[in-house]
């Protein structure tokens, strides 16, 4: 967890307190993706923020049968379909 606070610190410029950081430490959840696991898929409505300890994820879509790539997230990095999250 703390690597998880280091990074938004040096990232964002975000600095937490010892109780923002028992806070967060309570309500953040850590889970394991095997390599081609996936968050998310066609039809699911988004529910997390997920943060990216190592690896790395990939978004994508289909269209007539054919993967399209639209985004690459990697390690020290939020990743989230906004729009799924919001509706």
């Amino acid at each position: 967890m703390e690597s998880f606070f280091t990074a938004i610190s040096l990232g964002f410029g975000i600095n937490f307190t010892s109780e923002e950081k028992q806070f967060m430490s309570t309500i953040v959840k850590s889970k394991h993706f095997d390599k081609r696991d996936f968050l998310l898929k066609a039809g699911d409505i988004e529910k997390n923020m997920w943060w990216i300890v190592s690896g790395a994820v990939r978004l994508f879509y289909e269209n007539d049968g054919e993967e399209i790539d639209t985004l690459f997230s990697f390690e020290n990095t939020f990743v989230t379909s906004c729009a799924s999250l919001l509706s």
